[in-house]
């Protein structure tokens, strides 16, 4: 409700009370991905397009710049999403997981 509320003065400048729960309803759905509410949602719209476009535009001139001096390693991009910052997480927990399990299983010499 906080971010709803939030919401509502940044993007349509009125109080969330003040509007008929019809009307706040067709508002709420169009708020946009950046908003609080939406990023309440889940990672995939905490970004607004124009940040997501930003990011992508940041991480060519990155790469561009990083072939042209002639480096050849793996690059690490200064701007991850959400989901691939949340994709990441996911991947190291289970990684983390794995190696638990390799460690802790007794193995028969062959």
């Amino acid at each position: 409700m906080r971010e709803l509320r939030h919401d509502f003065r940044r993007y349509y400048g009125v109080s969330y009370d003040e509007v008929a729960l019809d009307e706040a309803l067709d508002l709420v759905e169009t708020l946009p991905a950046g908003s609080l509410f939406k990023a309440s949602l889940g990672a995939v719209f905490e970004w607004s397009s124009e940040r997501r476009m930003a990011a992508d535009i940041a991480n060519l001139l990155y790469i561009c710049a990083c072939r042209l001096s002639g480096r050849t390693d793996e690059l690490s991009l200064p701007y991850t999403t959400p989901e691939s910052r949340q994709r990441s997480a996911a991947y190291a927990e289970r990684s983390k997981r794995v190696r638990a399990t390799i460690e802790n299983t007794e193995w028969e010499e062959v």
